[in-house]
């Protein structure tokens, strides 16, 4: 069941941080329901305590454990990734999103694993109404949040 509009996975990164902040400042706008996501229960509630505005919900999910994974991403309507290096640990990620028909988005500058959750989507998954943002959505939002 899909309880969050987004999922942001990563969230006690550099990256992950300043779209977490981003959100909690402006997420009461949209009246979005989200959560932080990332292997450290401990960083995550430290995180939540330090925003302000909307407060996140916390989930708790590791890229080695993929039955984790694929319940973060059951929960979410968008699930926005920033654990890297993606060429790493992006695939299991992508597939959990693909195979729970939840919309995926990172910030990946690795144009070969483009292609390759491209092609495993193609080949494993025909007919799937989940869309793949990568690179090109959330670089411009991350100018935008530093730029003001």
């Amino acid at each position: 069941m899909k309880i969050y509009d987004i999922v942001l996975f990563g969230a006690t990164g550099f990256t992950g941080k300043l779209i977490a902040k981003y959100l909690a400042e402006n997420g009461s706008q949209e009246n979005i329901r989200w959560a932080i996501a990332g292997r450290d229960f401990e960083k995550l509630q430290t995180l939540q305590s330090n925003l302000v505005g909307l407060k996140p919900e916390i989930v708790v999910a590791d890229v080695k454990n993929y039955e984790s994974l694929s319940l973060m991403a059951s929960s979410t309507h968008v699930l926005m990734n920033t654990v890297g290096p993606f060429n790493w640990y992006g695939y299991d990620v992508v597939k959990a999103c693909v195979e729970n028909h939840t919309h995926y988005l990172d910030i990946t500058g690795e144009p070969l694993l483009s292609i390759r959750y491209t092609i495993y989507i193609k080949i494993r998954h025909k007919k799937i109404s989940v869309r793949l943002s990568i690179v090109v959505v959330l670089i411009a939002f991350l100018l935008n949040l530093l730029l003001g």
